[in-house]
């Protein structure tokens, strides 16, 4: 923008005349077009690169989405059905949302009602005693009492110093049959909300679950240095044993060089080598033939399939990974002999993997599928040609009819 309003709305009287006597006339002219044509291509560039991005992020939201059709099937199947079928063997998208609003409402009440119980429960208020004692109010109402403390209605005394209810408390029960346990525990009941109490628990209580937390955070950092010690501990030993170990064979090999013979020495060096490489043994061979693809997914919005693959063999000696070149706008490949790979066979070989792979110019390739093939359950000397279906599970919708067909020989 920058150089085309440069260019359009020039005026030499404004601009040229002035900085044209700041230097040399081609010094002027070099530092101006220098500076317009790099300071455009940096801003172009800049641009380009935001718009890419842009295009990527709205492509990897809609690879998993839905398309229009599907979406307008079913939203006609849903209205049929609704119409059609009876309530009781489909639930409707109106009744199942008035159900969940008013599921909605009732998790509202249960969930402020859990809160506020357990914000209650941590600030919990309790007496401390030696031994890992804790009185709350009911049990300060008791020693309250015993010390001498009187309800709302006063109770008798005994001889022996134990309270018993009076007629009163248990003619107020509405002529229920009530033990003396049962009126004493209804005046603990009370005691334990009246001033007497709560003035001890205000005086002596302490903050249980502020308690609980520092005793939990302390007992975690004892843990966390024990723990720490073991491992120190552990890794000094280690550190023992393999310097042990170091020594003793310095000195094995110390004694072999001098009482054993040179080739029984080099023997026995090969043979510790050879027992040191993997169990991998030759078994045969394997030949693979990517003879086409079919039905293969657009995965650009305005790009049509840019097909190539990627064929890989694990336990492979030479971890060879085969690559074949692109193929412009082409939905049902044939790859012919350019896919044609051989392997060795080992005893350790279980997977073919081909990967299907889409080429853009712009963002990074896009996977299509895979391809895996058990190699353990193909027969020996038998090419064995199929059939295979993709498998994406980003973009399964798309590969319902996307296949492979490739082509095994297993040589024995």
């Amino acid at each position: 923008m920058t150089l085309d309003v440069f260019l359009i709305s020039f005026d030499a009287t404004q601009f040229y005349a002035s900085m044209s006597n700041a230097a040399n006339e081609w010094a002027f002219h070099l530092f101006l077009w220098s500076y317009l044509i790099v300071a455009f291509f940096i801003l172009l560039n800049i641009f380009l690169a935001i718009l890419v991005d842009a295009y990527a992020a709205v492509k990897q939201e809609t690879q998993e989405a839905a398309g229009l059709p599907d979406e307008l099937k079913m939203v006609l199947l849903h209205g049929i059905k609704r119409r059609t079928v009876d309530s009781g063997r489909f639930v409707s998208d109106q009744n199942l949302l008035k159900v969940l609003e008013g599921l909605r409402d009732n998790l509202r009440g249960t969930q402020k009602l859990k809160s506020e119980v357990k914000s209650a429960l941590s600030h919990r208020q309790a007496v401390l005693l030696p031994g890992g004692v804790e009185l709350d109010n009911i049990g300060m109402a008791r020693i309250a009492k015993e010390a001498g403390a009187a309800g709302k209605k006063p109770p008798t005394a005994t001889s022996s110093g134990k309270v018993m209810a009076t007629d009163s408390m248990v003619a107020e029960e509405g002529g229920k049959a009530g033990s003396t346990q049962d009126s004493l525990q209804r005046e603990v009941m009370e005691l334990a909300q009246q001033d007497v109490v709560l003035d001890l628990m205000a005086r002596f209580g302490q903050d249980v679950g502020q308690r609980s937390g520092q005793h939990n955070t302390e007992v975690l950092d004892i843990v966390q240095v024990e723990n720490l010690r073991n491992q120190l501990c552990m890794f000094n030993a280690q550190g023992r044993m393999l310097r042990e170990q170091q020594r003793v064979i310095g000195l094995m090999e110390v004694l072999a060089q001098g009482s054993v013979p040179p080739d029984m020495l080099r023997e026995y060096e090969e043979q510790a080598e050879e027992e040191q490489r993997p169990g991998e043994t030759v078994i045969g061979s394997i030949s693979v033939h990517i003879k086409q693809g079919d039905r293969l997914p657009r995965m650009d919005m305005f790009r049509d399939c840019d097909p190539y693959l990627i064929t890989y063999l694990d336990s492979a000696e030479k971890d060879e990974v085969h690559r074949t070149a692109p193929q412009r706008k082409e939905r049902n490949p044939k790859w012919g002999d350019e896919a044609k790979y051989t392997w060795d066979l080992l005893s350790m070989t279980k997977w073919l993997t081909i990967t299907v792979m889409d080429k853009d110019q712009v963002t990074k390739d896009d996977i299509v599928g895979c391809v895996n093939i058990d190699v353990t359950s193909l027969p020996f000397d038998k090419e064995v040609t199929k059939w295979h279906h993709l498998e994406n599970p980003a973009i399964t919708s798309k590969l319902r009819e996307s296949r492979l067909q490739v082509s095994v020989f297993k040589a024995s």
